[in-house]
């Protein structure tokens, strides 16, 4: 009996180990059923500005955005089914694109009334921030708004 139970511990250490070390945590696992980002405390996040906190301590820069909530604005260049592509509208030498992938059916009436080069806000956790040819962030989405629209 004490081998079994021994042998039972010993998996479901190993179970929880290999959990932790994945990054997994058990909140985000249930974030789609009952989740409401209006709920949530966001950063607002400049993109023009997190190029630099970036480059200067890159550390420091992912312990501050990664796995958290952000706020954020940008120009939409590309729209796919379940991603929204958008980049900053300032003149920066590096560009800033960030992925906005998309979490929520609740979306999928906002993403049709959306075009190429309109501006957006969105609301989401960032689950990737990196640098190659620019700077390139992932966000899981729950939340777009359309701030202004092309001009067309």
């Amino acid at each position: 009996m004490k081998k079994v139970f021994s042998t039972v511990l010993l998996l479901a250490l190993t179970l929880i180990f290999m959990f932790c070390m994945t990054g997994c945590n058990v909140s985000t696992l249930f974030e789609e059923d009952d989740f409401d980002i209006n709920t949530v405390e966001c950063i607002n996040l400049d993109l023009s500005t997190i190029s630099n906190e970036y480059s200067e301590n890159q550390y420091r820069a992912e312990e501050t955005y990664l796995q958290k909530y952000i706020v954020t604005t940008g120009q939409i260049v590309e729209i796919l089914s379940d991603t929204i592509k958008i980049s900053t509208t300032s003149y920066s030498t590096l560009s800033i694109t960030v992925y906005c992938d998309i979490k929520s059916t609740e979306l999928n009436e906002i993403l049709l009334s959306l075009n190429k080069g309109d501006k957006i806000l969105i609301k989401g956790k960032m689950t990737l921030m990196y640098k190659s040819f620019g700077m390139v962030i992932h966000v899981d989405t729950y939340h777009i708004q359309l701030v202004t629209p092309t001009n067309n």
